[in-house]
């Protein structure tokens, strides 16, 4: 059943009132392609969660939301996009076409069956950067034009931050929230969870305490009304700070991913998880919980 849950602190964050507005977009995380020591792989799990990305608009809702899944403007990765940060875990080798890249294309691939075909927004994860690799962020870079960068779908303003908010990326963020215009809802993506997460939030390993404050006093009275993280494996709905936090699980690991429907009143989020034979097709799926959050009542400039 779809919870209904006020975004709690003060201030409002008010939608446009046009329903036309309203945007559609799926939020994947953990990916983690990987390579057998030669040519990329593309594991049974990945196969699944794309074939269910490409197939799942038109697909009714859980009954508490309603309606049918639309067309996706795109699909977020929210980091751990390869294993291990390899050349061949993101673009593969030789004549071996494979990775990430191939699979999770920029622009999308209308019509093909084991590609994404929506447009796709990756940011990097620890897994990305191990060893001190640097493969996957500059690519990242080309394809963005930077690690940082905002989008705007509908009636929202998404932020698109990086790893996490360090310095820099905290930097980039204090003056893109400034260029927010009054009353426009701001939604942030990274790969770190937070305080809550079952995975990591409170482990300083991945970003320290101070890190977590400055970021508070960043987004406070910004107009943020949610947060999505990748990074814990588990499909994920908490709080922080009074905001809402939301993961969407790991397509590798547990086949789960995110769908999120704006509209005039509310952001809808419904979480996929993916059924599929031995070879990795996809055979169906179920919806394992929904939530709705008015903007009304959110954490507003």
């Amino acid at each position: 059943m779809a919870a209904v849950i006020a975004l709690a602190a003060a201030g409002t964050a008010t939608l446009p009132a046009d329903p036309a507005a309203a945007v559609t977009f799926f939020v994947v995380a953990d990916t983690h392609f990987n390579d057998n020591g030669i040519v990329p792989e593309f594991s049974p799990g990945n196969r699944a969660v794309i074939e269910a990305l490409n197939g799942l608009p038109g697909q009714a809702y859980p009954s508490g939301l309603g309606g049918v899944v639309a067309a996706p403007r795109g699909v977020l990765v929210l980091g751990d996009l390869t294993d291990g940060g390899k050349s061949v875990q993101w673009r593969g080798r030789w004549f071996w076409r494979g990775g990430f890249d191939l699979h999770y294309p920029r622009d999308g691939a209308p019509g093909a069956a084991d590609r994404v075909r929506w447009p796709v927004y990756a940011l990097p994860g620890n897994h990305d950067e191990t060893s001190g690799r640097t493969v996957v962020t500059e690519a990242l870079a080309r394809r963005y034009g930077g690690l940082r960068y905002p989008l705007d779908w509908g009636p929202l303003r998404l932020l698109v931050i990086g790893q996490y908010a360090d310095a820099e990326s905290l930097r980039w963020l204090t003056e893109e929230l400034t260029r927010v215009p009054a009353g426009r809802p701001v939604v942030l993506f990274q790969h770190y969870s937070f305080p809550g997460s079952a995975f990591g939030g409170d482990d300083d390993r991945w970003w320290t305490p101070q890190e977590k404050q400055q970021f508070e006093t960043a987004i406070d009275r910004r107009g943020v009304v949610a947060i999505f993280h990748g990074h814990a494996h588990s499909p994920e709905s908490y709080r922080w700070n009074g905001l809402p936090v939301l993961n969407p699980g790991s397509a590798e690991h547990n086949r789960t991913f995110a769908v999120v429907r704006a509209g005039a009143t509310r952001i809808d989020i419904a979480w996929y998880r993916v059924e599929a034979d031995a070879s990795g097709h996809w055979t169906g799926g179920a919806w394992i919980r929904s939530e709705s959050l008015p903007i009304a009542a959110g954490r507003g400039s």
